[in-house]
């Protein structure tokens, strides 16, 4: 593990996670859009939900976030 102090570590792993979720995000494009309509009456794609996934499940965030709770777990 990396000596990083204060909030380094963090927004290392969330530069990794959006990174890794904006190439696979990426692959969707050109296609046609899957959308849902949240209760909320926005709209929500499939790339937003993989892209959702990716970050979310990316273990250096959830590391992370463990200590520091500033990712909900289920929302």
């Amino acid at each position: 593990m990396n000596n990083y102090h204060g909030f380094e570590y963090l927004i290392d792993a969330m530069i990794d996670a959006a990174t890794l979720s904006g190439q696979k995000i990426m692959t969707m494009f050109g296609k046609p859009i899957q959308k849902q309509i949240k209760p909320d009456g926005t709209p929500v794609t499939a790339a937003d939900h993989l892209g959702e996934s990716l970050i979310r499940n990316k273990r250096r965030i959830q590391l992370a976030s463990a200590t520091g709770g500033l990712i909900p777990k289920n929302t």
